[in-house]
């Protein structure tokens, strides 16, 4: 009788052959039968399911040939094997290895998500940054010692998800950014981790400065007093940072991206207005909040550049668009026009990156302004009788009746605005015929040409006390004059 001795070791398994009897030798059958032994049926990688269902692979084996004049001599119950090419053999043990669904991968090595790989371990989140990695062939099984004869240990291996495939990496940067217990009161902390790793990816940033920078933002929340925790946020935002001033070349300094760079300097653009805004929204256990991206469409830049805003619950802030840039005074909630907007209203002017075509992204800059009036008009017929600032000059429009790409001018204005008609010294009377006597006044002289633009920029669309005025001059021609300032 001839022994067969087989010793081999396969890096890579990629599909497994379920035992079938139907092209089996009858002398093969009457074997199992008699022996009641284990028939496997083995693939070229020595691959086979077994009696419970699980993959395995054989490591290595020794075993006797069987044929039809031999088989009567195997009384024992070992294990018949039946290899890829067809012969058959008696094996009274194996050395097999199960194959490991890469779900179950955390077993054996860390297992990170590829777009934020932070893990807790020992109470600390800690961050990994990649040099190399590579997919398996095989992206559903493995082997662990398809690990172990690389030299791949748990310690030194990590395993990457990304759309359900696994990456394997074992060249990385471990890094320690923080103590568990700083966002412990945080429930949605895969976000929180994900803004931070996202931060760290950007710029080349002093991962010692993260801890400290989250605790201080932590800190200023303690002094948050209002119901509602958005108004804190918002207003801390605005009163403690200036917008970046920026140019082309500036887009390649990634630190202006960075968050802490942001806090540190009190200077930002709008991607840190939006995260700095969540992180202490965050902190203030505001949970249902994401940070929104895409293009702002009357904007002189589009779509060559991007913009950020918040979305937290079912309204939307825009931190960046309040900030008083270039401006000395801050400005008040009353001041506010992007705080705690409805989708209709922020979406006028916007658009997310995932939905712009290519007829938005050729259009003129003249036509994606009609656009966003047009949208801001409808929406401003739904909101009529709301204090949404950013609206005040569309329901302007529609309550003069004029149409959304009309211009007011001094016809319309006299039914808008209380209405004078003075002479130069200083008598006056008003439209019913009233007379008055104008003891002082400062004003803004206004025409066809730039009533809009003055009322707008230095009234805020807001009529109280505001008189239009004819006013007649000494050589028989006469003037429009705006004015709240006025004095009887």
């Amino acid at each position: 009788m001839k022994k067969y001795i087989l010793s081999f070791v396969i890096f890579l398994g990629l599909f497994q052959i379920s035992p079938s009897f139907a092209d089996t030798p009858s002398y093969i059958t009457q074997l199992i039968k008699n022996t009641d032994s284990n028939y496997y049926e083995l693939n070229k990688w020595f691959e086979f399911t077994d009696e419970s269902g699980i993959k395995n692979r054989l490591a290595s084996y020794s075993c006797y040939k069987i044929d039809s004049s031999n088989y009567p001599a195997f009384t024992q119950k070992w294990y018949i094997l039946k290899t890829y090419d067809w012969n058959y053999c008696f094996a009274k043990t194996i050395n097999k290895e199960k194959k490991i669904l890469y779900t179950d991968a955390s077993i054996y090595f860390k297992v990170l998500n590829f777009s934020s790989p932070v893990n807790l371990e020992n109470n600390s989140y800690y961050a990994y940054k990649f040099t190399t990695y590579f997919i398996f062939q095989d992206n559903e099984w493995f082997y662990l010692s398809n690990f172990t004869k690389l030299w791949y240990t748990q310690d030194n291996t990590i395993i990457l998800v990304k759309d359900w495939k696994y990456y394997i990496a074992k060249d990385f940067k471990k890094t320690k950014l923080f103590d568990a217990s700083l966002i412990s009161g945080i429930k949605d902390k895969n976000k929180f981790l994900s803004y931070v790793y996202d931060d760290i990816k950007k710029s080349d940033i002093n991962t010692n400065d993260i801890e400290t920078n989250l605790k201080n933002i932590k800190q200023i929340t303690s002094n948050f007093k209002s119901t509602d925790k958005t108004e804190d946020a918002y207003s801390w935002i605005l009163s403690n940072i200036s917008y970046f001033t920026w140019d082309l070349n500036d887009s390649k300094n990634n630190s202006i991206f960075s968050w802490l760079y942001t806090f540190q300097n009190k200077t930002w653009v709008c991607d840190w207005y939006t995260k700095i805004f969540s992180y202490l929204l965050m902190f203030s256990w505001i949970e249902n909040l994401e940070i929104k991206t895409g293009f702002v469409l009357n904007s002189d830049l589009f779509p060559n550049f991007w913009h950020a805003w918040v979305k937290v619950g079912d309204f939307y802030y825009d931190p960046t668009f309040d900030d008083p840039i270039w401006q000395k005074t801050t400005k008040t909630e009353t001041d506010y026009k992007y705080f705690k907007l409805p989708s209709s209203i922020l979406y006028a002017d916007r658009i997310d990156w995932t939905n712009i075509s290519d007829s938005i992204k050729k259009s003129s800059k003249a036509l994606r302004d009609l656009l966003v009036s047009k949208r801001f008009y409808d929406v401003g017929k739904k909101y009529k009788n709301s204090n949404y600032l950013i609206l005040k000059p569309y329901i302007t429009k529609i309550n003069l009746w004029l149409k959304f790409n009309e211009k007011l001018d001094t016809s319309k204005a006299i039914k808008l605005f209380s209405y004078l008609e003075a002479k130069n010294d200083y008598s006056a009377v008003d439209a019913n015929w009233n007379k008055k006597y104008i003891k002082n006044i400062i004003y803004y002289k206004v025409d066809n040409s730039n009533l809009e633009n003055i009322f707008a920029q230095v009234f805020a669309y807001n009529t109280a006390w505001v008189y239009l005025i004819k006013w007649d001059l000494w050589n028989g021609q006469y003037e429009y004059r705006l004015s709240n300032n006025i004095k009887f």
